[in-house]
């Protein structure tokens, strides 16, 4: 069976789910740093990049902001091989971003993983 590629987690389309399925479980490979062009088209900057099984589905790759990865490596440690396994569950909220307004994603929970 194919997979579909380069599905990235977007905070509108978590904010349609039921809030019960606005979760993911952190899966293989380990979180990496990529070097990734920014909104306005900017030099490159390196960006956490997370792949996840959203509610238990649809596998994508999650680029937390921040403040959910400060959150997430504070309840996790900073071993990101030591995150796999894990369960992030997110808040919603309204934020401008690059002069749009737009739904953006913030782990407000962790949960350990059961390995």
């Amino acid at each position: 069976m194919s997979e579909f590629r380069d599905l990235a987690v977007e905070g509108a389309a978590i904010a349609a789910k039921p809030e019960q399925e606005r979760y993911a479980d952190i899966i293989s490979p380990e979180p990496r740093y990529e070097a990734i062009p920014g909104l306005e088209g900017d030099d490159k900057r390196d960006k956490l990049v997370v792949n996840v099984k959203i509610s238990g589905k649809d596998q994508a790759e999650y680029y937390p902001n921040k403040t959910s990865s400060r959150f997430i490596a504070n309840k996790l440690g900073t071993d990101m091989k030591k995150w796999i396994g894990c369960r992030i569950f997110w808040n919603i909220l309204d934020q401008k971003v690059a002069g749009q307004d737009k739904k953006v994603l913030y782990v407000n929970k962790v949960i350990l993983s059961s390995k």
